[in-house]
């Protein structure tokens, strides 16, 4: 029997892990289905076989997990194939996260645009508008990377993860503008490994930030770092957390 058993899974199209992620691939193409109108009955019965398929699962019964996973895929497609033909664009982006990856590369492509033909314009507070625009280009590289991962180890992008993907840009583009003001401020300090920031300042650097004097020059550490900014925006925020005070002391 256990021999039987053996031989079995030694056919199986998806072994263990891809199964499972199979299993979170189909769930999140049923849920986006039925929001396209699909027919009720069809997906009552593919949500009927996910169920049948993560208890088989659960069980160790990896060759009847494959057989409801497969029966899934063939009930969803043909759920798809009845869809209006607006409906099935709207599946496909939905599934394929071409919304995120569009933002990216326009968001992208607009950036560089600016660069060239605007590259000494300012913000404001002696900002200039490249520090800004470096941190959305760093923000579109992280977007595409981020879409790659996803597929890679969930086969799938999550609600959470395209709305984060899709106003990225934006955070982005006011992280790059409060890098500079960190480097202008001598605030921001970055050693290879262990990023760090500055607790002093002194009156001089403070009055020009405050008049908006301090000019910054593209460097290759103001560049880098807005590019960061922009692409490891975990890392900023933890560079940001440092200058809040952890304890406040009250007298």
């Amino acid at each position: 029997m256990v021999e039987e058993t053996k031989l079995e899974e030694e056919k199986l199209v998806w072994k263990e892990e891809e199964l499972k992620l199979q299993i979170r691939s189909l769930e999140n193409q049923i849920f986006i289905t039925q929001k396209q109108g699909g027919e009720l009955s069809k997906i009552s019965s593919a949500l009927c076989d996910l169920k049948s398929a993560v208890e088989e699962f659960a069980a160790k019964n990896f060759t009847k997990t494959e057989k409801h996973l497969i029966d899934i895929k063939k009930g969803l497609n043909e759920i798809i194939h009845e869809l209006p033909p607006w409906r099935k664009i709207t599946y496909f982006v939905s599934v394929w996260g071409l919304i995120p990856i569009a933002t990216a590369i326009s968001a992208g492509i607009i950036s560089f645009y600016f660069l060239n033909s605007m590259s000494n314009a300012t913000i404001g507070l002696g900002v200039p508008l490249w520090a800004s625009l470096v941190a959305v280009i760093g923000a579109s590289v992280q977007i595409l990377v981020g879409i790659i991962n996803d597929y890679r180890e969930d086969s799938m992008i999550s609600h959470y993860k395209k709305l984060w993907y899709l106003v990225l840009p934006f955070v982005s583009f006011v992280f790059g503008f409060i890098a500079i003001l960190l480097i202008q401020a001598g605030l921001i300090n970055i050693t290879i490994g262990q990023p760090s920031l500055n607790q002093t300042m002194n009156i001089s650097e403070l009055t020009n930030l405050a008049k908006g004097e301090t000019s910054i020059y593209p460097s290759s550490f103001s560049i880098i770092t807005c590019f960061l900014a922009g692409y490891a925006t975990d890392w900023f925020m933890g560079l940001l957390g440092k200058l809040v005070p952890s304890k406040v002391t009250e007298k």
